[in-house]
């Protein structure tokens, strides 16, 4: 275990999501960090009043959200390599040895294989610095944070380099998982690994309901879409609802239910709350539906 991080890099600047390169620092260019890398804790953003006359300060934080929020996290992962790079020891080497070997004349040592830091470092640079991704540390392979990421200082001695990568990153990680995704059983962690819930398949019998209700999501307030197959009318709905701090279960206006994906505007999975589903099927036949979001978590 070299505690390595992966950088997902999503095209157009990441004005799209889709991801066009993978980077893996230790697997691409042999990184190791110079300590377990850990993603800085987002500032809590806060606004308090002081009233004259009055102790303390009146704490107005959560007063429009009911919940905190959080400033971006910044900070920064330090590596260490080694000055000269072995093609065999890495993939690294090998995968650009046929593109670069014809440009690296006498740098090249085809006795020892070496490849020189500069040629890492300018590789690192052209694939990383400055672009918008995703952020995986191989210690929590089941979250990713979202960000940019700048290379910085580049320090070196006799025998070994450093280099530090910058992020700017949103505050909450994400699941890989999504919520009607199942959990695999081959990369599973038995000891340390988190068994999330999964909202796929949900059968609504014929002309009957199902109720589903998410209990202790603890990460910030998350839209959803519910997917349904199978409904053969158009009458079936969904009724949500969520109880409060009081004990107190509110519902909002039903929902019609359609084939496909089905968007709210007016309804969020809220944290420490219990959510409900309440699906109403209104044909002669089963109804099959997926709730579907993406857990995040600080």
């Amino acid at each position: 275990m070299y505690h390595g991080v992966t950088f997902k890099i999503y095209a157009n600047g990441g004005e799209s999501k889709d991801i066009v390169e993978t980077c893996k620092t230790f697997d691409d260019w042999g990184l190791i960090p110079t300590e377990r890398p850990a993603i800085a804790m987002p500032a809590l953003k806060t606004h308090t009043i002081d009233i004259p006359g009055a102790n303390g300060l009146v704490d107005l934080s959560e007063y429009l959200t009911g919940y905190p929020l959080y400033e971006n996290r910044t900070g920064l992962i330090e590596f260490a390599v080694e000055n000269k790079y072995y093609e065999g020891k890495h993939g690294w080497a090998f995968k650009h040895f046929s593109s670069w070997q014809n440009t690296l004349g006498s740098k090249y040592d085809s006795y020892t294989q070496y490849y020189p830091w500069a040629v890492l470092y300018r590789d690192l640079v052209s694939r990383l610095h400055g672009k918008r991704g995703q952020l995986i540390l191989d210690d929590d392979p089941n979250w990713y944070y979202e960000g940019r990421f700048t290379v910085d200082e580049w320090k070196s001695d006799e025998a070994y380099s450093t280099v530090q990568i910058s992020y700017d990153l949103e505050p909450f990680k994400k699941s890989v998982q999504m919520s009607n995704e199942p959990w695999l059983w081959d990369p599973f962690d038995f000891v340390e690994g988190e068994i999330l819930d999964v909202y796929h398949n949900l059968r609504v019998p014929a002309n009957d309901h199902f109720l589903i209700i998410l209990y202790n999501y603890s990460g910030p307030p998350v839209r959803f879409t519910i997917y349904v197959y199978g409904s053969k009318s158009e009458k079936s709905y969904v009724a949500f609802g969520s109880t409060g701090v009081d004990g107190n279960i509110s519902f909002i206006p039903s929902q019609f239910l359609t084939n496909g994906d089905n968007t709210y505007k007016d309804y969020i999975i809220r944290p420490g709350w219990e959510n409900y589903f309440n699906f109403h099927n209104e044909s002669d036949s089963d109804m099959f539906v997926d709730i579907v979001f993406r857990r995040e978590s600080l």
